[in-house]
């Protein structure tokens, strides 16, 4: 019998490997069950997957539709123009905005010094030294290497994390039509908007990127290279509770109760 936690796939880290939660995530069942073909891009069943999950989209968007009194099938040609328009706005707002910016250079710099072959090698040969003095002074053998491993990863994993759900939070608190409405974030009955929910996980994948940086400082001593990524990381940080000063406080389902 399932026991899924419902919408809990809209508000977590997408590290299924990580999570607690897969046996109750209906995203992760769904996604479990594909066969082998479904899953390759070669294959007639993988598209056959795209056309039913694309089926499903457009029936749940015109269901949405009518709720609001819109006929999907009958719409001008300005009314197609004005939707374009506005959607091209909200891009450019979202992309120009300067939490989104800033994130985003954040995970080009992370990529940049992820893929910075000198100062891992460097890295590498500092480790090597320290472990052989301290076998030579008879101390256990170190697992700063495995360390320096999961570090890497964590930081990885959200480099670009950060930005994309950012992006999609403003993307949700846009849509809101009401100007009262979204400045009114502070609202116990608002607090389970989507927006908040969705900064929620960005900042806590700051927090969790900002303790594999400390650590990653601690075996790897190069603060001309790590602590500028820090104070970056730090500056998102407070730019995303200015901008969503509600999502602390959501209550995402099944993480938080």
């Amino acid at each position: 019998m399932e026991n899924n936690i419902p919408a809990i796939y809209n508000y977590c880290d997408r590290w299924c490997e990580k999570c607690p939660f897969t046996g109750r995530c209906a995203v992760y069942r769904a996604e479990q069950s594909r066969t082998g073909d479904s899953k390759e891009i070669s294959n007639q069943a993988y598209w056959d997957n795209i056309s039913s999950n694309l089926k499903k989209s457009l029936d749940l968007l015109h269901k949405t539709a009518e709720k609001f009194g819109i006929d999907l099938n009958n719409i001008s040609r300005e009314e197609e123009d004005e939707i374009v328009r506005q959607e091209e706005k909200k891009r450019r707002t979202i992309r120009e905005h300067k939490l989104i910016r800033l994130s985003r250079k954040y995970g080009l710099e992370v990529k940049a010094l992820m893929d910075d072959v000198e100062f891992w090698s460097t890295a590498a040969s500092g480790l090597i030294a320290q472990l052989n003095k301290r076998m030579n002074a008879g101390d256990p053998a170190s697992t700063e290497s495995e360390k320096i491993g999961e570090y890497r990863e964590i930081i990885g994993w959200y480099s670009f994390f950060i930005s994309i759900k950012f992006s999609r939070a403003l993307d949700s608190k846009l849509d809101i039509s009401d100007p009262e409405e979204a400045d009114a974030v502070q609202d116990p009955e608002l607090l389970s908007r989507d927006e908040n929910g969705t900064a929620k996980i960005a900042l806590i994948a700051i927090d969790r990127s900002i303790g594999a940086w400390v650590g990653l400082l601690e075996l790897i001593p190069d603060e001309d290279r790590i602590l500028p990524l820090l104070a970056m990381l730090e500056k998102i940080k407070n730019l995303g509770k200015l901008e969503f000063p509600g999502a602390e406080k959501f209550v995402r389902p099944g993480f938080d109760s």
